[in-house]
């Protein structure tokens, strides 16, 4: 996308014929937004409201009470929160190795270094940080992210 005076373009398919002569042919469908905001980018939350219009939030039908009522739920509530704006959970997925319960990976996303600080509705506990194959190079007690920077942290039971 780009801008020139009063006009705006999207280009959305280039439509090359090297070296695959029938790419981007066919129908295509696209979801894209105009998102006006005053200040930059990152204080107009850029990056979350992509993530909200491309990874939009479902919803699934739960538990039915003992006398065949759903059960209600708070108006608000959190099931897991990396306690930095600019942290971005990309991943809550079972561990490879049965040591672990779960993997937490996430990133920064507006070039400042942020402390992840988690609270989380399962009681789980944050390990020592592991690289992306989910093994622990040296012990790294640190919850410190750097700018830009791809985290990973194995999640226990208590």
């Amino acid at each position: 996308m780009d801008c020139r005076d009063n006009q705006l373009r999207l280009s959305l398919l280039r439509s090359p014929r090297w070296p695959d002569p029938h790419c981007d042919r066919g129908w295509h469908r696209f979801t894209y937004t105009l998102y006006p905001h005053a200040g930059n980018w990152v204080a107009a939350a850029t990056v979350r409201r992509g993530y909200e219009l491309n990874l939009p939030l479902q919803w699934i039908l739960g538990e039915v009470s003992s006398d065949n009522q759903p059960k209600t739920l708070p108006p608000i509530h959190s099931l897991l929160d990396l306690g930095a704006e600019n942290l971005i959970l990309m991943a809550l997925k079972p561990a490879e190795n049965e040591a672990t319960a779960w993997i937490l990976r996430c990133y920064e996303c507006h070039g400042q270094a942020a402390q992840l600080c988690l609270e989380n509705y399962f009681g789980l506990h944050i390990g020592d940080r592991v690289n992306l194959l989910e093994q622990s190079p040296a012990a790294d007690p640190s919850l410190a992210i750097k700018p830009w920077q791809i985290a990973s942290f194995p999640l226990q039971r208590p």
